[in-house]
């Protein structure tokens, strides 16, 4: 319990998140997006956006395994 006392959750939409964890997921989807922009920039558009959303697919992968769900389900 300690570990999750160390972070602060701030809720927003119905749900109660990390702030630290929003920040670095953040941080990771922005850079994987600029990475790629600064990498096609030579390109046409629309590979780029081809290429910018597999970005985020990767993004979404990396962030997905860094930070685990935290919900607890219990059923009665």
């Amino acid at each position: 319990m300690e570990a999750k006392d160390k972070n602060k959750f701030v809720k927003m939409w119905g749900e109660h998140i990390s702030l630290l964890h929003l920040v670095v997921a953040l941080i990771v989807n922005i850079s994987a997006v600029l990475i790629v922009l600064l990498a096609t920039i030579n390109l046409s558009k629309d590979y780029r956006l081809l290429i910018g959303l597999g970005a985020l697919v990767i993004a979404l992968i990396v962030n997905s395994s860094l930070f685990r769900p935290k919900r607890n389900v219990v059923t009665k």
